[in-house]
């Protein structure tokens, strides 16, 4: 993720950020899986769904897994959650991730 970001493959990126978002949901985090999904979001968003869609077959799962995680939050942490992920951006996001 560190070497996509670094190259400017943001939307390369956004994927792993997905995937770490499940990692943070299995691992009982729900605010940082939510953050790391949201950002993963955003970013596609901007940028588009990039190469590697050409590549591997794209699922989206975020629908139910955002409704998984806003069950094991508060209304304002689910908020709170939500706009860190929108306002993050790239560099913010992947910082984040790698803590």
């Amino acid at each position: 993720m560190a070497l996509a970001a670094e190259a400017g493959d943001e939307t390369s990126a956004a994927y792993y950020l997905k995937g770490l978002a499940a990692v943070a949901g299995q691992q009982d985090d729900p605010k940082r899986a939510l953050r790391l999904l949201i950002a993963a979001r955003s970013l596609l968003d901007a940028k588009g769904s990039g190469w590697l869609d050409a590549f591997v077959p794209h699922v989206s799962q975020d629908e139910t897994a955002l409704a998984a995680l806003r069950s094991q939050m508060s209304d304002a942490a689910f908020q709170e959650a939500q706009m860190w992920g929108v306002s993050a951006g790239s560099r913010g996001a992947v910082e984040y991730a790698l803590e």
